[in-house]
């Protein structure tokens, strides 16, 4: 029996239900694009220092074939070397340096040094930033010597790295569901919110503020609402803000998929509850429009620029026209993918296992 191609997938796990997300949409991809591996995890939790190292070392040299950064935010953080912190990208001043190098995440920087010493090829799949992203000395060498694809998932991602020419794509999430029948009718309807405060990728007060008033507004006019939260602080907090409503707690990728299949519309705060969203085929109204959210640009969610009214979205809706639609948009997203990934295939298919 041949042998098959060990895959290293940069993500992260039990920290972040949406990057769980993205790699079950990668897996479709690689899938029906027929690509046979085994698959390593190299974690970005930041509880999982221990997991990554022992991802690097396991069975020698010749452990890792290949690396997909599979669309997590913070695939380009390492620590910065004196060049660096000299010609920028980090700030002119002294001080405001130290800061940055003190914020700067360093937990990929050991894949990143592994990739480069053992010339490991690898490929960025939907990578995005919940901020302009920066090419350090690492980064740059890889994506020169060593990358096969890189694929942007929102704008400023591909205008901060627009020498190296990315191209732009909806985030592999888009995928994780193999959901293809419209929904029909309108029964249940899930909103999605997040505390201002207790998150990484934190809202600011008005668009809190706006979000509990779009909620408040479709209690009242519908009867069947229930709420869900990406993490357990989330819950806490909104618990003692609503009365009388159901909450979901989301736990991981794959309970995320499970609780949100079972609505008809979603009403969202969260980047990766949208994407989950569209592909399931879920009418999907944006909720937050932070510099974040601009992934979804490239999805078919509504209120992308604000002000529409979330009661009267949900009251004029054409539910099945409109859920075809978003499944159409997804097989379109998808098939286009597949012919985007062919280098991937022959990077692959060139080795000899």
């Amino acid at each position: 029996m041949p042998k098959l191609p060990t895959i290293l997938f940069s993500t992260t796990q039990g920290f972040n239900p949406g990057d769980e997300i993205i790699l079950m949409g990668i897996e479709q991809l690689l899938a029906a694009a027929g690509v046979h591996y085994q698959k390593n995890i190299y974690d970005r939790n930041p509880a999982h220092k221990q997991q990554r190292l022992d991802a690097l070392n396991r069975g020698g040299k010749q452990a890792i074939d290949y690396v997909i950064f599979a669309g997590t935010p913070e695939w380009c953080s390492e620590f910065p070397n004196l060049k660096d912190l000299l010609k920028g990208p980090y700030n002119a001043r002294f001080f405001a340096r130290i800061l940055r190098l003190r914020q700067t995440d360093r937990s990929n920087d050991p894949l990143l040094s592994y990739i480069l010493k053992q010339r490991t090829r690898c490929s960025f799949l939907g990578v995005g930033s919940s901020k302009p992203p920066v090419a350090t000395h690492k980064i740059d060498r890889i994506l020169r010597e060593l990358s096969d694809l890189f694929i942007v998932r929102d704008q400023q991602t591909a205008s901060c790295f627009e020498p190296y020419q990315p191209q732009q794509a909806p985030c592999p999430a888009f995928f994780c569901s193999d959901q293809t029948v419209p929904r029909r009718t309108l029964n249940k309807i899930g909103i999605t919110l997040q505390a201002p405060h207790s998150n990484l990728i934190r809202m600011n007060r008005s668009g809190f503020e706006y979000a509990m008033k779009t909620f408040h507004e479709v209690q009242a006019r519908f009867n069947n609402v229930e709420l869900i939260c990406h993490s357990e602080k989330d819950a806490e907090y909104l618990k003692k803000m609503t009365s009388n409503t159901k909450i979901n707690i989301i736990s991981n990728g794959t309970s995320l998929l499970t609780t949100y299949h079972r609505f008809d519309a979603i009403l969202s705060t969260r980047l990766h509850g949208c994407v989950a969203a569209c592909s399931l085929g879920i009418p999907t109204f944006q909720l937050w429009h932070g510099l974040r959210m601009s992934t979804l640009n490239s999805l078919p969610v509504d209120n992308r620029e604000g002000g529409e009214c979330a009661v009267e979205w949900l009251e004029n809706m054409d539910i099945e026209v409109k859920s075809q639609a978003i499944l159409d948009s997804k097989q379109s997203a998808f098939n286009h993918y597949l012919t985007q990934i062919q280098p991937l295939k022959n990077s692959l298919a060139d080795k000899k296992w």
